[in-house]
């Protein structure tokens, strides 16, 4: 992270407070030319720019890669038609994993500078293609971790995961967020969580096949129904496999 050479202090009096056992402050600060701003033009889409601390090279050096190498990839998966435009990646000043979030109304990807590796943003990258989709957090990671296997950039596991590791039982519907701070059993659940997820989708995606696959995920953005009014139309199987999704 980037420190800042100079600051202005100034001094604030409270005055009279009604409930001073109550008040609490938050003091923020920004850098701007911490930034070293590059720019990636992957396979297919439009410049990409990357925004990111001038002395974190290897979190700029994973998230040019994971654009150039692993985006393309992803597309090809769920069709560039249905793909959401990714126009900024921006380092944040936080330690905390959970704070990343995609904002696809400006396409800014912003993600915690403890997003490091490839792997991790590429993760982060799959979910965007699927980020409002479905109202279950265990379906958008799901869907992220089977174009992730699709596109052959994940070497994470997707097959059914072995014994729970938290201590209540399994329910994905009840998605246990990762704290600002995670521990060791934290990210253990995470995974497992992740893993289950990819398995529950890639076994539907591989009984219904890739095209019905992609089929569905444009229906779901496009809001289409799973129910046609032609009985006789070719869309038929697709809405059958949108049933299974949905269901």
């Amino acid at each position: 992270m980037s420190s800042v050479a100079t600051a202005t202090v100034r001094s604030y009096s409270s005055g009279a407070m009604k409930e001073p056992w109550n008040f609490y402050s938050c003091l923020t600060g920004r850098d701007a030319t911490g930034y070293t701003e590059t720019t990636v033009t992957p396979s297919g889409r439009g410049p990409i720019e990357v925004e990111a601390w001038s002395d974190d090279a290897p979190w700029a050096t994973s998230v040019r890669t994971a654009l150039e190498e692993d985006l393309p990839a992803l597309i090809d998966v769920v069709g560039a038609d249905d793909a959401p435009v990714i126009t900024t990646v921006h380092e944040d000043e936080s330690s905390a994993v959970a704070t990343d979030w995609f904002n696809p109304a400006t396409g800014m990807l912003r993600l915690s500078e403890v997003v490091a590796t490839r792997p991790d943003v590429t993760h982060r990258l799959a979910r965007t293609l699927f980020d409002g989709l479905f109202t279950a957090r265990w379906i958008t990671e799901g869907y992220a971790g089977w174009a992730e296997h699709e596109a052959g950039v994940s070497d994470a596991p997707c097959t059914a995961p072995a014994t729970h590791p938290g201590s209540d039982e399994p329910f994905l519907a009840r998605w246990v967020e990762l704290s600002r701070t995670p521990t060791p059993d934290g990210l253990a659940l995470e995974a497992w969580q992740r893993q289950a997820s990819c398995h529950i989708v890639s076994t539907l995606a591989d009984a219904i096949g890739p095209d019905a696959m992609r089929a569905t995920v444009a229906m779901i953005r496009d809001g289409r129904s799973a129910y046609p009014a032609d009985a006789a139309t070719a869309e038929v199987p697709v809405a059958v496999a949108l049933r299974k999704v949905r269901g």
